[in-house]
């Protein structure tokens, strides 16, 4: 980037100034990709990380007899600049979590190279000044 004169270098320093306004914007992206990556596991029957879910007393996944987790329990929320996943209106998901429906602890690759993409877009975005 060429700074041609000193009204440029002082647009550029309150774009700066301004970058944590753009976490919440990333945070909302983020949260949306999140939500779709983790519906698609949960339909394949598949952790974030790509392996199968741990087995239910009887041997197999039950994770999806009503709906009900799969509905409420895929959904990531951007709250500010943070991301979570939204499983308090299923009561028995946090139990059911043990399974490897949601990430823990470290995200997978594949969501952390998103989540980077999606910064970068924003950042880049919010430098050259478009909304």
């Amino acid at each position: 980037m060429k700074i041609a004169n000193v009204s440029e270098l002082r647009e550029i320093r309150r774009r700066i100034g301004s970058l944590p306004e753009v976490t919440a914007k990333i945070a909302k992206r983020v949260a949306e990709a999140f939500t779709r990556l983790s519906e698609q596991a949960f339909d394949a029957q598949r952790r974030p990380d790509g392996g199968a879910w741990e087995a239910g007393e009887n041997g197999t996944p039950k994770l999806n007899r009503t709906g009900r987790l799969r509905a409420a329990a895929t959904r990531f929320e951007a709250v500010g600049s943070t991301v979570r996943a939204s499983v308090g209106s299923v009561p028995y998901a946090r139990y059911q979590a043990r399974r490897g429906f949601l990430p823990t602890k470290t995200l997978p690759a594949e969501w952390a190279e998103v989540a980077r993409q999606i910064a970068r877009e924003e950042i880049d975005r919010h430098m050259r000044g478009a909304s």
